[in-house]
């Protein structure tokens, strides 16, 4: 089956992480020395033996790959952020804010996964009109189940770092739908976004006791702001669970 790029939907595109290993990623700071560049090859590496096996979940992993990998590319590392869903855990965060070249139309995009190989993983998404709440946000897990946010606490705030984004780091597998990064199309940034609350997630086939109430810790995490050059804008199509976004 082909996978079209600008018509996967989210869900799709996360719901087949299985093979995702993040054993590069720590704090805010590269763990052993790891730079981002290390960190970024190591994604586009991984992203480009999934396309090569040639398989609908192989593309579809390689797609999230590219989604994570955009703020990595511009030199910024995940942070570890603590979680509790049953037990006190650590994850991983990090985050897209997408705003037009007339600096309207702010979408902000936050990823959280709970493990090196990306058993559980959140999606969650807020608009300018929603802040500081989250507009959407949705559970997968390796399996393949998926369930959608009926309640929640959580709110964000964004920041802007006064250095400056990474110009020399480059990958070749990425998510156009959703485009993480793309110097030719975008100036970035550095940010921070600080998240916390409480998730309540609707119970379905697949998603356990444990996954359906998830706390997250206050925690700044990592992120880039975007903005659209050459007369672009970031376009919200629709909303989670089958939402994309596209450059148009």
């Amino acid at each position: 089956m082909t996978h079209s790029r600008y018509s996967s939907a989210v869900g799709s595109v996360v719901a087949a992480t299985a093979a995702l290993v993040l054993a590069a990623c720590g704090s805010s700071t590269s763990p052993k020395g790891q730079s981002p560049a290390q960190v970024a090859a190591y994604y586009d590496a991984l992203a480009g033996t999934h396309l090569a096996a040639g398989t609908r979940a192989d593309s579809l992993d390689a797609d999230f790959i590219g989604i994570i990998e955009g703020p990595i590319a511009y030199g910024q590392l995940p942070t570890k952020i603590g979680v509790s869903a049953g037990t006190a855990q650590t994850w991983y965060a990090n985050a897209a804010i997408f705003v037009d070249s007339a600096q309207t139309d702010s979408l902000t995009f936050i990823s959280l996964w709970a493990d090196t190989t990306v058993s559980s993983f959140i999606f969650s998404e807020a608009v300018k009109s929603t802040l500081p709440n989250l507009a959407a946000a949705n559970l997968y897990t390796v399996s393949g189940a998926q369930s959608a946010a009926d309640s929640s606490t959580v709110t964000i705030a964004t920041g802007v770092k006064s250095s400056s984004c990474a110009t020399n780091i480059a990958i070749t597998h990425v998510y156009t739908s959703f485009p993480t990064y793309d110097p030719a199309n975008a100036t970035c940034t550095p940010a921070s976004l600080t998240i916390g609350g409480h998730l309540h997630f609707q119970a379905d086939t697949g998603i356990t006791a444990q996954l359906q109430d998830i706390d997250v810790t206050t925690t700044t995490v990592t992120a880039v702001r975007l903005v659209a050059t050459h007369g672009a804008t970031f376009a919200r199509v629709r909303s989670l669970p089958r939402g994309i976004i596209r450059v148009q």
